[in-house]
Parts: C-alpha cells; structure tokens; sequence
C-alpha cells in the first residue's frame, strides 16, 4: 500500500498487514526481546506510539496495531466499529501471532479493547500500562 503522505523519518516503520474479517489490518513489529503491545484509542492510529517504539526497539519488540479504520489499516465504508468487535479483532491477532509473555499498553479507547482481551487471555498477559482510559 502506498502511503506517500506519510513523513517515513516520523514513523520509520515496515509496514506489516493481517487479514482478518475481509480487511487488512496494518501493524508494526519492531526490535526483540519481551513483547510489548500497543493499543491505540479513537481517533488515532499507532503513530501515538512511534517515539516509545524508536527508543524501545532496542530491547523490547514492539508490536503496535491500527484498528480497522484508523491509521495504515483498511477503512471500509460496511464495518462494526464497535470495541467489542476492535476487542475480537485484537483477540484472533494475538493468538494468531502466538505473542505471549505481552506488556499490554492501552490508551482511551484503547482501555476497553486491549483490557476486555487481557480478561479474556489473563496467562498472556505480564504487564498492563494504562494511559488516559
């Protein structure tokens, strides 16, 4: 996908997508070490989180999402925005991603999305920062 807005020395990130429910969700995998997970709010995207990220990569890997809707991912018109639906999205990508041991980071809207799948998934979670939520 070509996103030529984009200012690549703000967010000097590979561009990875998921499919899920017909849609293409854009998300960043950086550095390694312990994971740690980024869920962004509304209206935002995982650009709230570039400057951690550049400084995190070092020893951590990072991995930060863009709803469906918001940021890189697809934006179609026909969709449950709902955070229920943003939860059940989170859900299918983490277990299909196998990330475990997560310091899960949630900010706004990003509180009930990432906590509803920390509820859900308690053994894969380490950490819960909570920002603003």
């Amino acid at each position: 996908m070509a996103n030529h807005w984009l200012d690549k020395s703000a967010y000097p990130f590979i561009a990875n997508y998921f499919d899920i429910n017909g849609q293409k969700l854009h998300y960043i995998d950086e550095g390694k070490g312990e994971t740690i997970l980024f869920v962004h709010g509304t209206p935002s995207w995982s650009f709230d989180y570039r400057n951690a990220i550049k400084k995190l990569k070092e020893n951590y890997r990072c991995v930060a999402i863009d709803h469906i809707g918001f940021g890189l991912s697809d934006k179609p018109e026909e969709y449950d925005y709902s955070t229920q639906n943003h939860s059940k999205t989170l859900e299918k990508f983490v277990l299909e991603k196998r990330l475990d041991n997560i310091t899960l980071v949630v900010h706004d809207f990003g509180g009930p999305i990432g906590l509803n799948f920390a509820i859900q998934h308690p053994e894969k979670i380490k950490r819960l920062v909570v920002l603003n939520s």
